[in-house]
């Protein structure tokens, strides 16, 4: 009864019905603007205003993608993309289609693998847009760049990824705030690590965790898909591992899950690698994960 009562109205009946009853959540229930912000997203896009409909999906997706639920977030970002043919061509129009974008190649990151093509796709539409609208040199515009860099580094070109890396470092030297040079500086160092260069590595590494600040860091989990900090952090145990240091390696690692578990981002913990090492049975944060696993068990029981 209700699917037939809602099929008989008019269109333009059935819009108005949909922009009352986003209007009265906005104004009435600040509660559920903040927790479900995917209803409004649907009443507004029912109701056919695509700039209220697009501002709330991409809330939402940014919503699911810090709660890990990369699938949510996929599907609701690009509800938003499709909406984005109903706003007038602008540069206010591009600039929402280029924050979505980064937005999304986190989470398809996250959810589908760095080198995934659905990933690569969104990275060259997101480096289009940063020319188009202007964004070189800011937050988005590094976010792309290391999104450049990870795809083509997970994909095995390890020259040209050190290539981007050192690319992404230098703007970042020119910029003011201290989290493009964190990412820049962990990146180098992965990509020389992966060539087997530790010594070089280890020193980007140390240079990287000296800038991590976890307050003023904490929303680029969300931008690059990872805590940096926290993956510097682990990345230096490797390579102090690698370079003989056992006692410090240890100390690093311990380090990257304290924050790792105040963060409580999924892919950040996932991030940091786990493996055993000689006559010290399994690595703290490979321990981590078992606690973390028992108590689940213990929990479910």
């Amino acid at each position: 009864m209700r699917d037939a009562a809602y099929g008989s109205l008019l269109r333009n009946a059935r819009r108005q019905l949909h922009a009352q009853i986003a209007e009265a959540l906005e104004a009435q229930s600040p509660e559920i603007v903040e927790s479900q912000p995917e209803l409004l997203a649907h009443h507004y896009g029912e109701a056919a205003i695509a700039d209220k409909a697009i501002g709330y999906w991409h809330r939402a997706g940014k919503l699911s993608a810090a709660k890990s639920a990369e699938t949510e977030a996929i599907a609701q970002l690009r509800r938003g993309l499709s909406l984005l043919d109903a706003l007038p061509e602008n540069r206010e129009r591009d600039q929402l289609e280029l924050d979505i974008h980064v937005t999304l190649t986190a989470a398809l990151m996250a959810g589908k693998g760095y080198a995934n093509p659905e990933v690569v796709v969104a990275l060259e539409r997101a480096n289009r847009l940063v020319t188009e609208t202007g964004a070189v040199g800011t937050p988005v515009h590094f976010s792309v760049l290391w999104g450049l860099w990870v795809s083509t580094f997970a994909g095995g070109g390890i020259a040209a990824a050190l290539e981007h890396a050192t690319n992404l470092l230098s703007v970042a030297q020119s910029q003011p705030s201290s989290g493009p040079l964190l990412v820049g500086h962990s990146i180098v160092a992965l990509s020389l690590m992966r060539s087997g260069d530790y010594r070089a590595a280890l020193a980007h590494l140390e240079t990287a965790v000296s800038l991590y600040r976890p307050d003023e860091h904490r929303d680029d989990a969300f931008r690059y898909g990872q805590d940096f900090g926290v993956s510097a952090f682990g990345y230096l145990s490797l390579a102090l591992w690698h370079r003989g240091y056992p006692e410090q390696s240890a100390r690093a690692a311990d380090r990257a899950l304290a924050y790792s578990s105040e963060l409580g981002h999924a892919h950040t913990l996932a991030h940091t690698p786990c493996d055993g090492r000689p006559g010290r049975g399994l690595r703290p944060r490979c321990r981590h994960r078992l606690r973390l696993l028992q108590r689940e068990r213990g929990a479910r029981e």
